[in-house]
Order: structure tokens, then sequence, then C-alpha cells
């Protein structure tokens, strides 16, 4: 049983947003709810107009880009090092594709094994030494591997630590350059990057200077393309608040992997489009189907797998790579399932589960044009949740209905001037009791409000309903 918790209004602001940007209302109370209340914050935030900062804002940057770009024209041998997640391997691709813009002779990977810490076990730190690189650049973590960076010192080799993690302790790491948004201290507007997003900054500082000479401006902008994909891909894996430039980083990068041309993850989004049935792509797709896929081949040992997948540009060799990823995935599913079953876990019923409604709207204002102007607020995730609607009274147009494999719900609402389509995922059990509340007229609905992408019609999504009891 959940129980509504309604957010409190606040009308009189929400009226004097409404009327400076000429929007509902209801859209206006939606941004005050995420703390944006100055007109112009909102604009920016309804247009998807968030900046990204100058990459010479993080400490170290100066540093990194100057070494990676001595790095490239010296063809160094180059080490990346990433932690073992779908952030890493976002990360890790991201550096890939940067070093060979850099036409960097070799760029090898190494998965990162670490501590409860967070810090580089001592096998791998072994690992890369034997490599004898020029360059490490480790990616994700190192920040509070004191270590292992006088280790790589001591033999010689630069390192280069991209970490999206807080360090811990009085001192950094000895290191040729630490390019790290959560350092004490540091004055970059953005602590809550992903690896990949601290990769992606590194990204756009070297290119900013590749962009100087005529030739490399038009490459530069190809590669970000392809970069802001994966910064977005990784941001979205992390949990990252969907805020600020974090926003604007999978905003654009979910635009970017509708359309990239690399063929293991064009093959993987083609089989993500085909389930979900939707021509756009959204957070949701990208964390529930996507990052498990990539995690997975992680905890069976095989990131390499998922990373060569993400980086090739054979289509034969993606075939093959995806289906082993598959696999992989199949494999994780079955040991989660024994790991529980062997633990004998029994789901608890006594915890009151708490719905949060953001904002009660009268069922005539249920307009498609709303619906528009909500969908402004994504893309949606961490720190920026999908809103929570709730009407009360709804008038039910006839009774409910199953739909394909027998598991949805589907009745029409009076909203307005025309019906309105109503969608209970799973929740064919709950036509009897719908069904009975709505001939009593004491029926309410919590929902999240969208717009069938064919017709353009408004519809809703059911969360939960109620009885009305005022």
């Amino acid at each position: 049983m959940l129980t509504w918790r309604l957010r409190p209004a606040a009308a009189q602001e929400a009226g004097t947003l409404a009327e400076a940007l000429a929007i509902s209302p209801i859209t206006a109370q939606l941004l005050i709810n995420r703390g944006v209340t100055a007109p112009g914050e909102a604009l920016r935030f309804l247009t998807g107009f968030d900046e990204l900062h100058p990459p010479q804002l993080l400490e170290g940057m100066d540093k990194a880009v100057e070494r990676l770009l001595t790095a490239g024209a010296a063809e160094e041998r180059i080490v990346t090092c990433a932690a073992g997640d779908a952030d890493g391997l976002a990360a890790a691709a991201l550096m890939g594709r940067l070093l060979s813009l850099l036409s960097c002779a070799s760029g090898t990977y190494v998965p990162a094994k670490l501590d409860a810490n967070g810090r580089l076990a001592p096998e791998t730190v072994g690992q890369i030494i034997g490599l004898k690189a020029d360059l490490v650049v480790a990616l994700g973590w190192g920040a509070n591997s004191h270590e292992a960076a006088s280790a790589l010192m001591t033999a010689r080799t630069d390192a280069l630590i991209l970490d999206d993690h807080e360090p811990q302790g009085e001192y950094l790491p000895e290191a040729y350059a630490i390019v790290a948004p959560r350092e004490r201290g540091s004055d970059y507007p953005n602590r809550d990057l992903s690896a990949a997003g601290v990769a992606f900054k590194v990204a756009q500082g070297v290119t900013q200077a590749l962009s100087l000479h005529p030739d490399g401006a038009r490459t530069c902008r190809e590669f970000l393309d392809d970069a802001v994909a994966l910064a977005a891909l990784g941001t979205i894996a992390a949990q990252c608040p969907l805020v600020g430039e974090n926003r604007a980083l999978v905003r654009a990068g979910l635009k970017f992997l509708a359309v990239t041309d690399s063929p293991g993850l064009s093959l993987l989004l083609s089989e993500l489009r085909e389930k979900s049935r939707r021509p756009h792509l959204t957070v949701r797709d990208v964390a529930w189907r996507l990052v498990p896929l990539l995690g997975s081949a992680c905890r069976m040992g095989r990131p390499e797998a998922a990373l060569a997948l993400l980086m090739t540009q054979d289509a034969d060799e993606a075939q093959r790579l995806a289906a082993e990823v598959r696999t992989l995935r199949s494999q994780r599913r079955d040991q989660l399932r024994a790991e529980r079953k062997l633990a004998g876990k029994v789901a608890a019923v006594p915890d009151e589960e708490v719905l949060p409604i953001e904002v009660e709207i009268p069922p005539e204002d249920l307009t498609s044009e709303l619906a528009a102007e909500i969908s402004q607020l994504a893309p949606f995730g961490p720190g920026n949740p999908e809103p929570v609607l709730a009407s009360r009274r709804v008038r039910v147009l006839g009774g409910p209905q199953t739909i394909g494999s027998g598991r949805t719900l589907v009745f029409d609402i009076q909203a307005g001037g025309e019906p309105v389509r109503v969608l209970a995922f799973g929740r064919a059990e709950w036509a009897g009791a719908i069904g009975g509340l709505a001939a009593a007229g004491r029926l309410d609905l919590a929902y999240k409000l969208s717009r069938d992408w064919r017709s353009g019609r408004v519809e809703l999504v059911l969360e939960d309903f109620q009885e009305t009891l005022r």
C-alpha cells in the first residue's frame, strides 16, 4: 500500500514564474520543486541550454592536455586503466577514441582492480608497470591511490589521474596531473561529474587546442559528438544528478547516441528500440537495458569484451561481441538468482511506502500542451525525477480492459474536451478495484503525464490509485 505525499504548493511564486515565461502554473510549480525559481534559470532549464563549463576551470586541466598532446606527437606508449564498471568502460572508450584522434601509436587497456577504499590493487600496479608505458591514464580511480602513484613514478611512468571520487586525506598522490572535480578547494561548478564526464572535460580541453588548426576543427566536432554520447552513457551509469552540466551532457548525448556510427552501440541500441517501440532514447532505456549489459560483462570478469564492443569499427566483430555480452548478461542473471536462493532472502511486507506527488491537477487541465511543456523538463533521472502527478474524482469512460499479453490495463477518462487514455503496465489485477471506485465516482489517480509519440495525444502512465476520501 502506497501513502501519497503531496509536495507543498508555492502558488504565488509559481504564478509569477508562469507569467514571466508564459507557461502553465503547473509546469512552473514543477520547476520550483527542482529549485529552479529565477526566470532566466527556468528558461535555460526548459530550452535545454544548460551550460557546459570551460574545462580550464578544473585544476590540473592544462597540464593534462599538454601531456596528452605531447604523448600523441611523440607516439608514446600509453596505457588506460579504468574502474571496472559501466561508467569506467564509457570513460575508457572515450579516452581510446581521443588517443586515436591524437594518432597515438598504442593505447592498451587494463581493467582496474580496486580495494574497498577505491585504491588500485598491487597486482594491477605490477601489471601496468610490466607494460613499460610512458604514460598511464587512470580513469575513475587514483585520487586516493598514493602507493600506486608512487610506484608508477618510481618506474618512470607518468600518470594522469582523472577521477570522479572525492580525494581523502590531506595530500593528493604524486602524479603528472590530477583532474578531480571533487578535490578540496576546487572552484569547478559541477562536483558530480562521472568518470566518463571527467574524461569528456579533458577531451574538450584537447580538442580546443587541436581546433586552433583549420583542418582540425571539423574532425574535432565529429569526435565530440561521439564523446558526448559516451559521457552521457557514463553519467547515467553512475547515477549522477541530472541537473546543470550533467543534464546538458545527457540531453546532448542521448541525441548523438541515437545516431551513432559505432557498430557495437548501433547494434545494441537497435535491439533496445525494438523492445521499447519508441523512436527516441530515454534515460530509462539506457539505465535499464544498456548499462546492465555492460555491467554484467564487468561482473563476470570480461570487461574487455564490453569495451571492445564499444570501440570496434567492424560490423562482424560487433555481432560476435554483442552475442558474448548478451551471454554474460544471462549468466549474471543466473548467478544473482542462485545467490538469492542460497541466501534465502524473503521480501519483507509492516514498512510504509511513500509515493511523492508533485502537483494535483484537475482532470480538465490534462492537455497535450501541458504534456509538451512537462516533457521539456527531461531528461529525467537522479536529481530530476520524472514528475508524478495526481487527479481527484476522475470520471472513467467505460470499463478497464487488458491489452497485449493481458498484463497491461487500459481505460479512458474524461479530461477537458476529449478522452485521455490511461495505461497501467503489468497491473491487470487492478481492473476490478478501479472499476468499482469509478462506478462510485470516488477514484483518484497518481500518474506520469506523457504523449503518444505516434499521435501526439496525451496519455497517463498509472503509478497508483486510491479511493477519494474528501
